[in-house]
């Protein structure tokens, strides 16, 4: 089994983006053809980091 780990840094929608699209066919061609491998997906835009300081 293969670990996976696919990075989404855009701010835009998924509707308003052509990049988002592509990922989605890339993904869901990936699971079909990977069925045993462990993708774990991270939408930087959506995570709770906390504030960097000195």
């Amino acid at each position: 089994m293969v670990k996976v780990l696919y990075v989404t840094a855009n701010p835009k929608s998924t509707g308003n983006s052509i990049s988002h699209r592509v990922k989605q066919a890339f993904l869901q061609a990936y699971r079909h053809f990977h069925t045993n491998d462990d993708i774990r997906e991270i939408n930087l835009y959506e995570e709770d980091f906390p504030a960097l300081s000195d």
